[in-house]
């Protein structure tokens, strides 16, 4: 039953991604041929505030040389319906916990990324907008937290599809050099963005 191991799942989950984790539902693994681990009803974020990220399930494959050598190289990171709340507060910083110390963002690198009917919700607390990001998927490869990383996917807005591509270097000098694509599906055109996303205390 590893559902007993349910704390260690979770304190290696957050080692890796910086936040709390907490595990609600069932945990299953095994070991052979390689690595695999599914946990169900997943939360990460602050005790005491919503979740940042919330997931109905994880599936991650691990490389069993990689692990052998002390390494965490997901083979595959399955995200089945997650939610993801970005938002900025009234000064227009990111509100979004401070990672912990221990965090290190080259621990974790991911060879396929699949994400499937997603939700991601951005808001701005000074004008009160909302928007929100339904049917999310993308396919693609994460090499570190702070990149590189590229893929492309869909996601539906109101009743508009769009399509979209996107890459980015690896963040540095406080700046990560970011290309995006977006092709809305109703309407003839394409929007591209290729430029550098800077932070100064939080303030993109």
């Amino acid at each position: 039953d590893w559902s007993h191991y349910r704390s260690a799942f979770e304190q290696e989950a957050a080692r890796l991604v910086g936040l709390p984790v907490h595990v609600n539902g069932a945990i299953d693994a095994r070991i052979l041929p390689s690595p695999r681990i599914e946990l169900h009803d997943v939360e990460v974020g602050q005790a005491g505030r919503p979740p940042q990220v919330r997931a109905a399930k994880v599936e991650l494959e691990l490389g069993l040389g990689s692990l052998l050598r002390g390494q965490v190289r997901a083979t595959e990171l399955h995200l089945v319906t997650p939610q993801i709340t970005v938002a900025l507060d009234r000064s227009g910083a990111i509100d979004w916990p401070a990672l912990s110390s221990s965090f290190r963002p080259d621990a974790l690198t991911i060879s396929r990324l699949n994400v499937e009917d997603g939700r991601v919700i951005l808001a701005d607390a000074a004008s009160g907008v909302r928007v929100t990001l339904q049917k999310l998927w993308f396919n693609g490869v994460i090499r570190s937290f702070i990149g590189p990383f590229h893929g492309e996917g869909a996601f539906v807005v109101g009743d508009e599809l769009y399509g979209y591509r996107i890459s980015g270097g690896r963040f540095e000098d406080g700046g990560l050099k970011l290309k995006l694509g977006i092709d809305p599906s109703n309407h003839p055109l394409t929007a591209e963005i290729e430029g550098t996303l800077g932070f100064d205390h939080s303030l993109p």
